[in-house]
């Protein structure tokens, strides 16, 4: 009976390594409405670009935690990052 519970930990330390590292976050510029949500959520990721009028990457990576709630909370779901399935966010 102890293989199951081996297999869940498994998974959980998987899903913890995923958050842990760095993972390219991306922005679909053409979707964004420029709501701003995104650089007063995250800071540290994300800022304004005042000639384009949208906000752009101020870091181009980031961990699992750092950009889920700004994922989360985007109106027009135009935030992602590579390699995560919907779900993931």
């Amino acid at each position: 009976m102890q293989q199951p519970a081996l297999q869940q930990t498994a998974r959980q330390q998987t899903a913890n390594q995923q958050e842990d590292a760095l993972h390219e976050v991306l922005i679909d510029r053409s979707e964004c409405n420029a709501c701003s949500g995104c650089c007063d959520i995250c800071p540290d990721i994300f800022e304004w670009d005042e000639d384009m009028g949208r906000p752009s990457l101020k870091s181009q990576f980031a961990t699992h935690d750092e950009v889920r709630e700004a994922i989360s909370l985007c109106p027009r779901r135009c935030i992602s990052v590579e390699g995560w399935t919907e779900e993931f966010y």
